[in-house]
Parts: structure tokens; C-alpha cells; sequence
């Protein structure tokens, strides 16, 4: 998971793009639609972890309070 942390805190750091999509969620819950993925996502049932939509949300959190950065 910390891997995937990394990558997408790089990601937010180096693209405009995809940080102005994030910040756009508001404070909306995000979900990993992957039918197949228990873990990543909420899989097919809608009851998986949703790792990754846990993370978007963190560092979208991140983005809002200043402590990531553009660069």
C-alpha cells in the first residue's frame, strides 16, 4: 500500500491535471469501481476495502491543507 501511496502523491505533485480533477471531488467519497478487486476496490458486491479510493481521499486531504505540493 505504500507503494501505491508514493505513486499517487507523485502523480498529484506532477500533474495539474489530475490534481485539479482530485481537488474537484470536494469531500465526496471516492470508490474504486473494480468489480474484480477486493482490495483496491469495492469489488463486485460494493463491499471490498477500497484501498486505492481511501488513498485518493488522503491525498486529496493532503492537497487542501498545503502539505503536498505542485511541482
Amino acid at each position: 500500500m505504500n507503494a501505491m501511496m508514493k505513486a499517487v502523491r507523485a502523480k498529484a505533485e506532477q500533474d495539474k491535471k489530475f490534481r485539479d480533477s482530485l481537488s474537484g471531488t470536494g469531500n465526496k467519497l471516492l470508490y474504486e469501481n473494480a468489480p474484480k478487486d477486493w482490495n483496491w476496490g469495492i469489488g463486485s458486491d460494493g463491499r471490498g476495502h477500497n484501498y486505492l479510493g481511501c488513498i485518493l481521499m488522503q491525498v486529496r486531504d493532503e492537497l487542501k491543507a498545503g502539505t503536498l505540493k505542485a511541482r
